[in-house]
């Protein structure tokens, strides 16, 4: 019989194949980076003191990512309307952004007011009538002796045209500079033919103090509208002190006005027709000068005061404030508007405010680190992936809330926005997610109330430096780090989520009444408000459980929902351990049970030392 074969097989030696040219990169760039001598040099030893000293290094990483950070807090979604005066918006136009415009219509508007309101300022000469009835006297006196004196003896009607033409060519210019007026050739002749009585120049005297009882003056043209109701009236003293009063237009004539100007009114007091009234009454108007004289500069100036005393008139726009209604006609001042929202959101301040922002961010963080270094360095240990594990969830936090306040406003905002506050909407926002989630993969409180009052504050900027969202978000997500502290089962963070949002309600309803009591519109705040801040509590739980695997795989945390699951005598590890080693299983639950009712009873993590003892013996 032949030998049968073994069936026994030797085992198959396994090779291993090594990558003879394989260099690792890093490797090289590290070389690269000693063989510059960088370090040798002076400035790169002064470097090298300062890092070691003040941790350049780690404050430059620290002041990128703040920095980006604060490019996404005031990060804006598009805004661009072309809207034109006279069309009809077919949709809402709210600004995204808090801003102060000067209404320059309203604000010319208010500075013309202020400028017609100012009077316009005549002075006053009390002596000028004075001096007219004084040269009436001494040119009809004057005129009087030189007829007496002619030689031409008595003027007849056969000679008269003349004798009246001769002696007006010789003293027509005399008379007219003694009275200071100009005579027409009519009334010169007709004085002459009463040869300058005294009559004729006491009724001349009287016409004119009859006249000028009440103050004359010639209106300037463009100074004087029918809403010039008063003026003011200086009167300059010898001293040289100018006393001003008010006076009503009523008491004011117009030297341009002739029907004010005439023998009628005086009839009574002097009996006077035909010709030589006619006569009297054109003499007397061209003697007639105004005591009251218009001074443009005086007024001028008044005016101009007036008028940049005037403060601008500003619009105050805050953000998600309605600009036009869907419907409405685009009005100049809603074209203004929106012109000027497009030039600030392409010019954008941003730059600048988010570089101010950054460095507030970065001396933030290092004065809460400064304040674990010196009073907490003996119970927190900081890890890298526990920073990394932060801002990870800071950065998702911010866009997160940033995109949800963005889709409620486009969904229910445009619709409901007359009857939804925007603080409904703030107060909704999922943002407890964050403390949520440090406190589920950090156990420092400490870090975790620092980390709260960060985010808060970063919120806070998001939304325009609101004071009741600060105190909420802050409030609350401390309740919420505090609620899923050693959570025992994934409903635990549910009913964390729920504690949350009720305290979000509690504290939502005190600050309201705090601010908005005694205001209208109290009443609709507290009924949008408080449900919307027990809605953010709920939806920070729910986004909570969906992320938290997501950030224990990333920084290979084991979170206490983590050890839940390996807790469970339903993970496969302990199927295969009840069936292959029923006694390593039994021991691994007694001693799981004894370490768990010992870390319960000085304080330690008991879920973990349970889970550590059921798998002690894995091995």
């Amino acid at each position: 019989m032949n030998k049968s074969k073994s069936t026994t097989s030797k085992p198959k030696k396994v090779e291993f194949r090594t990558r003879y040219n394989y260099m690792d990169q890093s490797k090289r760039f590290l070389d690269w980076v000693n063989n510059l001598g960088f370090e040798q040099t002076s400035f790169g030893r002064i470097m090298h003191k300062l890092d070691d000293r003040f941790n350049i290094r780690q404050i430059a990483v620290l002041f990128f990512f703040s920095l980006c950070l604060s490019f996404l807090v005031f990060y804006e979604f598009d805004f661009s309307y072309n809207a034109r005066v006279g069309d009809v918006a077919k949709t809402e136009i709210k600004s995204p952004i808090s801003f102060q415009i000067v209404d320059e219509i309203a604000t010319e508007e208010k500075r013309r007011e202020a400028e017609m309101a100012v009077p316009p300022v005549f002075d006053y000469d009390p002596k000028i009538y004075d001096n007219l009835f004084r040269k009436i006297f001494l040119s009809f006196r004057n005129m009087r002796k030189v007829l007496s004196h002619s030689n031409t003896g008595p003027i007849l009607e056969s000679n008269w045209d003349k004798t009246a033409e001769e002696f007006t060519k010789n003293y027509k210019t005399i008379f007219e500079e003694q009275i200071g007026h100009t005579i027409s050739p009519r009334i010169f002749d007709w004085l002459i033919s009463k040869r300058f009585s005294s009559t004729v120049e006491n009724q001349l005297v009287d016409v004119l103090a009859e006249w000028t009882k009440q103050r004359v003056f010639e209106a300037p043209a463009n100074v004087i509208n029918d809403d010039t109701k008063f003026f003011l009236m200086r009167r300059i003293e010898t001293e040289g002190v100018a006393q001003e009063h008010l006076i009503d237009r009523k008491d004011v004539r117009d030297i341009k006005q002739e029907d004010l100007f005439t023998l009628k009114v005086i009839k009574a007091q002097m009996p006077i027709a035909g010709r030589d009234g006619t006569n009297l009454e054109l003499l007397a108007r061209q003697l007639l000068s105004p005591n009251l004289t218009f001074n443009k500069q005086e007024t001028t100036s008044r005016r101009e005061k007036a008028r940049n005393s005037v403060l601008p008139v500003q619009i105050s726009i805050k953000k998600n404030q309605t600009i036009v209604s869907a419907g409405s006609v685009v009005l100049p001042i809603h074209a203004t508007l929106i012109r000027e929202i497009n030039n600030l959101q392409s010019d954008r301040r941003t730059d600048f405010i988010a570089l101010i922002a950054s460095i507030l961010f970065t001396v933030f963080v290092l004065v809460f680190f400064s304040y674990i270094k010196r009073f907490t360095t003996n119970r927190v240990k900081v890890r890298v992936k526990d920073v990394g594990a932060m801002a990870l969830v800071t950065v998702f936090v911010v866009a997160l809330t940033k995109l949800f306040l963005f889709l409620m406003d486009s969904a229910f905002s445009v619709r409901f926005g007359a009857n939804i506050p925007m603080t409904a909407f703030l107060f909704a926002a999922p943002v407890a997610a964050g403390p949520m989630l440090v406190g589920l993969v950090i156990t420092s409180g400490e870090m975790v109330w620092l980390f709260t009052a960060f985010l808060s504050v970063v919120l806070t900027f998001m939304v325009d430096m609101n004071f009741m969202f600060f105190t909420t978000s802050f409030i609350g997500g401390i309740a919420a780090a505090r609620g899923v502290y050693s959570c025992k089962k994934r409903n635990d963070i549910y009913w964390a989520g729920l504690r949350t949002g009720l305290i979000n309600s509690v504290v939502i309803s005190f600050l309201m009444f705090y601010v908005k009591l005694g205001e209208p519109d109290l009443f609709l705040q507290l009924v949008w408000n408080v449900p919307a801040g027990l809605i953010g509590g709920i939806l920070s739980a729910m986004i909570a459980m969906m992320l938290v695997p997501m950030l224990e795989s990333i920084f290979n945390y084991s979170t206490d929902v983590k050890l839940l699951e390996l807790a469970s005598l339903n993970h496969p590890l302990m199927r295969e351990m009840i069936v292959k080693a029923p006694g390593t299983y039994h021991h691994s639950l007694v001693v799981g049970s004894m370490c768990e009712a010992a870390g319960e009873a000085i304080g330690a993590n008991a879920l973990l030392a349970k889970v550590m003892a059921y798998y002690h013996d894995i091995g």
